[in-house]
């Protein structure tokens, strides 16, 4: 089956969580038997002679103004991850080498796209929103297409191409696999072997007798005839990722830069798991302090990083930060199901509802939570309960009450409701406000449920005063001889 191998040569470099700009020359240092060695160097420090592999000492003699970070681990793990929950969009078995380089099953994919080569050009595209270079291989199987990996994209990617092209390549693409011993190669090498076809033509017992059955699995995984021994990537249920700053800031548009990362990252993840989200956590690690937590959410769920930045920013400008920061984290716990949107020639009231929400996300995050509020529905058959003001949150179906879910009244409703209950005086069993009141024939009554602490009953009655405005009254049956105002309609 048809594989293909992910790397990332310049990832140490662009892992750095600030912007370095290309004229200045930058290196990655990493520690090799207490010995501090170039291991990744940009084009403006490699133009002034600096090579992977030389020491720091020497690479500063050099070059006087050189700019160093050291290479961390966990930071490229982090990011292969990264392009991992990339890659499962489009393919659902992904596996992780040792030296870094990923690997996905692409046979099936590949019936979506007229050529593996446009599954390549959309998964690149992805990859590069991350920020991240790749360079890619195909091969016939996940040994091959690691192997391959140290040559130049091939074009042809038949079975029958992708096979000779393996049988070609020069035996040093073994190096490639970190499970291939050095001694193997050199041993090879003194007897002559140049390709890898002359390797996989030498007999087979004789190699086992030699260098014993390891080998010929190997050679098995590298023809595609057994099965590999990569590790499977799997997406975590929840979502939590950080990176670590070279130096502490209390600069916010500093800090944007990493959380950007993040979020492209978030986005990758919602996205491969078909799933959006509402609300979700910044921490802020500081020196010797309990990290900030800043919580930012949404009206509606969403999964875009354009807009959890704008959020963000909004959020980190009104709440200052409390002591430089050495590390942000973005953490993600609950989701919803991702509804995508649908494209249309002219608005919608879907697409009206979306703006409606993303102002009031707007809103939220410049002014705070409880600054904006809404009006809700409630379950009650009480006018003065029936409707309530809340704080704009990010709700979802199952604890929003919706205007539908509750049982329409027949009767005629006012436009405008008093806050409280307006007792009015009476002359000769007659209501006065601004004049005698005229009653409708229609009434209505209205008693409190059996599980209320007390029981109260209403009866409500339309009437009209000499200027012809229509008023809802009502009197209760402790008091029966005592009207209240209680709305006005309109006319």
């Amino acid at each position: 089956m048809r594989w293909l191998c992910l790397w990332l040569p310049q990832l140490a470099l662009e892992i750095l969580p600030f912007p370095v700009p290309s004229t200045q020359p930058t290196v990655i240092s990493h520690t090799v038997q207490q010995r501090t060695l170039i291991w990744l160097a940009n084009p403006a420090a490699q133009h002034l002679g600096i090579k992977r592999g030389m020491s720091l000492a020497m690479a500063q003699a050099l070059v006087p103004g050189l700019t160093i970070f050291t290479r961390t681990d966990s930071a490229e793990a982090l990011a292969r991850a990264q392009v991992a929950t990339i890659a499962l969009q489009f393919s659902s078995d992904v596996q992780l080498t040792q030296g870094g380089a990923i690997l996905l099953e692409i046979e099936r994919s590949a019936l979506l796209f007229r050529k593996p080569q446009q599954l390549l050009q959309q998964l690149q595209h992805a990859i590069a929103a991350l920020g991240y270079s790749v360079q890619a291989q195909f091969g016939w199987g996940a040994t091959a297409a690691l192997v391959l990996s140290r040559l130049p994209t091939l074009t042809q990617t038949g079975p029958i191409a992708l096979q000779q092209a393996l049988r070609q390549a020069p035996l040093r693409c073994l190096s490639r696999d970190g499970r291939v011993p050095r001694k193997w190669l050199e041993h090879f090498q003194q007897i002559g072997v140049q390709r890898i076809g002359d390797l996989l033509d030498l007999p087979r017992p004789a190699l086992g007798r030699r260098f014993g059955q390891e080998l010929l699995d190997y050679l098995a995984r590298l023809q595609a005839q057994q099965p590999d021994t990569f590790a499977p990537f799997q997406l975590p249920e929840t979502f939590q990722q950080s990176i670590e700053l070279p130096r502490e800031t209390d600069q916010v548009d500093a800090l944007l830069f990493p959380i950007r990362r993040l979020f492209l990252a978030l986005e990758s993840y919602l996205r491969t798991r078909q799933l959006a989200v509402n609300r979700l956590q910044i921490l802020l690690g500081q020196h010797r302090r309990k990290p900030q937590a800043i919580n930012v959410g949404t009206v509606a769920p969403s999964w875009l990083a354009s807009e959890w930045l704008s959020l963000c920013r909004l959020r980190l400008e009104r709440q200052p930060l409390l002591a430089p920061v050495l590390e942000i984290s973005v953490k993600a716990e609950q989701f919803v199901p991702l509804t995508p949107t649908r494209a249309q020639l002219f608005a919608s009231q879907e697409d009206e509802r979306n703006h409606e929400q993303q102002l009031l996300s707007i809103l939220r995050a410049r002014l705070g939570d409880s600054a904006v509020q809404q009006f809700a529905v409630a379950a009650s058959w009480w006018p003065e309960h029936a409707m309530t003001i809340r704080a704009v949150a990010a709700t979802t179906a199952d604890d929003a009450i919706s205007a539908d879910e509750i049982p329409a009244v027949a009767a005629e409703r006012p436009l405008v409701l008093l806050a409280h209950p307006q007792p009015l005086k009476s002359l000769r069993d007659v209501p006065q406000y601004r004049g005698p009141l005229c009653f409708e024939p229609e009434a209505e009554w209205l008693q409190s449920e059996w599980w209320q602490q007390q029981w109260a009953q209403r009866e409500y009655r339309i009437a009209r005063n000499p200027a012809g405005e229509r008023l809802w009254l009502f009197r209760d049956s402790q008091t029966p001889g005592q009207w209240y105002l209680h709305g006005v309609f309109g006319c």
